[in-house]
């Protein structure tokens, strides 16, 4: 197992754009994966979500976590919103990275992942984002920036910690660590199919009274 790197942890400038999407993307998840067809569409799908908006967005903060001046691990946030995007948007992010008719191959994913959407939790503190370098997985890194996000999320005017993620996610148990309990699940055998996974689940933490 990895020893823990000496860590800062801040919000995220624009010469971070880099770093964040190499801790994000360098190792695309099953569902990315599942969904672009390719870690080099993953990557490209990947960079035009994160500049949606603009990069860095004020409604949707990045914190990273840093060694040595080097991105180790990347949180996104969204307090008192859900972080969702609408069908234009998606569109949008589609056709960057694609283009026009390579988006309009992806709506057979969009399908499947429709298929294991789950409610948002309204007002709270949405996580929508956490990745750890593939490299220091298992150190601590993870531990130490989820620390810091239940403490941004303990001085918000909120009541719950939220995030959804993959049902077979190893992080699964470090959130379970943490004291996020599953509260919402959906599986489809199409989405399993595609990505390997079951499907997703959605996992929330009280937080401390303010």
């Amino acid at each position: 197992m990895p020893r823990r790197p000496e860590l800062g942890i801040r919000p995220a400038i624009a010469e971070d754009r880099a770093g964040i999407l190499d801790v994000m993307y360098r190792e695309p998840g099953p569902e990315m994966l599942g969904s672009c067809g390719s870690v080099e569409a993953s990557r490209r799908f990947g960079a035009a979500l994160l500049d949606l908006g603009g990069f860095p967005n004020p409604s949707k903060p990045v914190v990273v976590a840093t060694a040595s001046g080097r991105v180790v691990a990347m949180a996104q946030y969204v307090i008192g919103g859900t972080g969702s995007l609408g069908v234009g948007d998606t569109v949008r992010i589609s056709v960057k990275a694609f283009g026009l008719l390579g988006a309009l191959g992806r709506i057979p994913a969009a399908i499947w992942r429709w298929r294991v959407e789950l409610a948002p939790v309204e007002d709270e503190f949405y996580l929508a984002d956490i990745h750890v370098d593939p490299e220091l997985r298992g150190s601590g890194v993870g531990s130490a920036l989820l620390d810091w996000i239940e403490q941004k999320a303990n001085e918000a005017p909120v009541s719950t910690l939220w995030l959804i993620t993959g049902s077979a996610n190893p992080a699964r148990r470090l959130y379970e660590r943490h004291g996020f309990t599953v509260t919402a699940e959906r599986h489809d055998k199409h989405y399993e199919a595609r990505t390997g996974t079951p499907g997703r689940i959605r996992m929330e933490k009280a937080v401390d009274a303010h």
